[in-house]
């Protein structure tokens, strides 16, 4: 009897140490599983998948609005508002919300993003359409900022807006600065982009924000409807066009050139006596070819200028005009667009540089050229804030603009 008590305690004590074994087990599994998930999060796995979803998502929310924009065409609707509602109500019978997407409805289809989506100076969100230029009630936080904000357009589902005035100036000086007046306040162009965006970052802590940065030609562009490739067609500056550069084989420091547009001939003067220097802006690296030296390049013309009031431009609102043509606005100004470019051909060489805005021109500012020479801008900086797909727009008021929540 004594021997099946003593054999029962020891079944119990295995049974309480197997107990202890297995929630300990568990405990550790658990901190095992907790360490490889901020591991595969660390090494970005998860937001690359979670990436991946979102993008086979929209895909599937595009197919299911195309479906519907076809079967209301089929059924006779011709016009963009009748086209809309079905477009819409295919959405939500696919167990849908329209208004967490972008949609641009037109005549021949239908175009569909998660968030914000743009078409020329109109941006939309399921029911909410916006208009650049249209004022938006969103507070910076930045102590000195006395300027308003307003709507410049979307890009990847953020609503974008713009700041009402400059936040600022920044001096530009040749390829590094630091060679011209204050050397600690100049930067150069292969570091002047970094540093537009470095500088307009403080605005993007706002409610809502996701980010700030410089605004760039791009912005400018999708508002305008301009094609930079119908710039300087024929001549030597057109947009795209390659020239070759070659050494004169009779006089030191001539060059020639000859561009894939048919143009040919010689600079003028012997002005690149001390070499010929160019920027690859894959690398953001200077190269000098010496007098008579191989290695010549051939370089490709971006840079371009036109008018926002052009009447043959495609998108025409006066409200968008106003945004960008600084001269109009009270403590406006010359601003920097972060966006670089190479003149490929001038008189006397090539010259590189950023693109910019002012009273409503959008044009090239040199800041170094192929003779070597160097050039000093110093103008004005906005901000582009990124707004959060997820807010909610609200109501619209006549002095303050849009109201929203997130």
């Amino acid at each position: 009897m004594l021997c099946k008590e003593r054999e029962g305690i020891k079944m119990q004590k295995k049974k309480g140490i197997s107990l202890i074994v297995l929630i300990i087990t568990i405990i550790v599994m658990i901190i095992l599983a907790a360490v490889v998930i901020i591991s595969l999060n660390n090494s970005g796995i998860i937001k690359r998948a979670n990436s991946a979803v979102e993008s086979y998502n929209e895909d599937e929310v595009n197919h299911v609005a195309s479906l519907a924009w076809s079967e209301a065409y089929l059924d006779g609707a011709r016009t963009v508002e009748e086209l809309k509602v079905r477009v819409r109500a295919g959405l939500t019978d696919a167990g849908l919300n329209p208004d967490d997407y972008g949609m641009i409805v037109t005549t021949s289809g239908v175009t569909i993003t998660k968030g914000w989506l743009q078409d020329g100076v109109i941006v939309t969100r399921g029911n909410v359409t916006l208009e650049a230029g249209d004022r938006i009630q969103y507070d910076a936080g930045v102590q000195g900022y006395e300027g308003k904000w307003e709507v410049l357009g979307a890009e990847n589902g953020k609503l974008l807006i713009m700041s009402t005035m400059n936040i600022g100036s920044l001096q530009l000086y040749g390829l590094e600065g630091g060679t011209y007046q204050d050397h600690t306040t100049n930067y150069g162009l292969l570091n002047g982009i970094k540093r537009l965006n470095e500088l307009c970052e403080p605005y993007g802590h706002g409610t809502g924000a996701v980010g700030a940065r410089s605004i760039k030609v791009e912005d400018v562009n999708k508002l305008t409807g301009y094609d930079p490739t119908t710039y300087g067609v024929g001549t030597m500056l057109q947009y795209g066009n390659k020239v070759t550069f070659s050494w004169n084989t009779t006089t030191d420091g001539d060059v020639d050139y000859i561009s894939t547009n048919g143009q040919s001939g010689t600079l003028i003067s012997s002005s690149h006596s001390e070499g010929f220097s160019y920027i690859d802006f894959n690398t953001m690296a200077k190269t000098t070819v010496p007098v008579n030296g191989s290695g010549m390049p051939t370089l490709i013309n971006t840079s371009y200028q036109y008018e926002l009031n052009d009447t043959t431009l495609p998108t025409k609102s006066h409200a968008a005009v106003l945004l960008l043509s600084t001269g109009v606005k009270a403590n406006g100004g010359h601003y920097w667009l972060a966006s670089p470019y190479i003149s490929s051909f001038y008189t006397f060489g090539s010259s590189f540089g950023l693109l910019s805005g002012s009273d409503g021109v959008v044009a090239p500012q040199s800041l170094f050229y192929s003779a070597g020479e160097e050039a000093y801008r110093g103008i004005g900086i906005r901000a582009v804030v990124e707004i959060s797909p997820s807010i909610t727009i609200g109501t619209k008021n006549a002095t303050n603009g849009w109201s929203y929540t997130i």
